[in-house]
């Protein structure tokens, strides 16, 4: 029977291999092992060099508490209105039925796998990165995705002026996109949009007394 590999003292996630405890008939050897935890247990080599088995059992049960807690305080908000933000984000991105799926999800924008899988990790970044009941979730670069690095809380008229169908008018050198243009001269954003789609230059667009809408020559 040949030797069996020496693991004493050696590392397998959180177990320390001790001694040999004993090999069958079958020349299969298993292992003492201390983990970090100071709970033994006995595992058979092939389960330690292969990482099948890298502590006593304490690892798995931590896991399963922590998702058992996170499905707990999960659901104890799901009535609220941050939540409803977050189902709301999955939806359009991850639901072809979603009426708003056109504008996100087959347009490629995803939500990050941190938000998607965990509404506690959704939840603890927005109440760090200034969610107050009155603002809403925003993208930075509308082209990206929802992620930690590229959305914001913003007032409703902050995200009218990010999205990505307010076009920009100049006139006069003066830079502004519809949303502003309107609220500067106090007229109807739509006024505004119509007036372009029956072909007024954008200058007339923004100009021209409230009443009329008959292409400007």
């Amino acid at each position: 029977m040949a030797k069996p590999k020496d693991l004493t003292n050696k590392k397998f996630g959180r177990l320390t291999a001790i001694n040999l405890h004993l090999r069958d008939e079958k020349s299969n050897s298993y292992w003492l092992c201390k983990c970090n935890c100071g709970k033994e247990t006995i595992v058979l080599i092939g389960s330690l060099t292969s990482g099948n088995t890298k502590s006593c059992g304490c690892y798995r049960e931590e896991q399963s508490n922590k998702a058992l807690i996170e499905r707990s305080t999960t659901h104890g908000e799901t009535k609220t209105r941050l939540h409803n933000i977050w189902h709301g984000m999955k939806q359009r991105c991850g639901y072809k039925k979603s009426i708003n799926y056109k504008w996100y999800g087959a347009k490629g924008i995803s939500v990050c796998d941190e938000w998607g899988k965990s509404y506690i990790t959704f939840r603890d970044w927005a109440i760090s990165n200034g969610y107050e009941g009155n603002l809403s979730i925003d993208r930075i670069d509308f082209n990206k995705n929802y992620e930690a690095s590229n959305c914001r809380w913003v007032t409703p008229k902050e995200q009218a002026n990010n999205r990505s169908n307010n076009k920009n008018i100049t006139h006069n050198g003066v830079t502004k996109n519809l949303n502003e243009w309107a609220e500067h001269l106090n007229i109807k954003e739509s006024t505004i949009s119509m007036r372009l789609k029956i072909g007024w230059s954008e200058s007339d667009a923004v100009t021209k007394p409230v009443g009329n809408y008959k292409k400007c020559n």
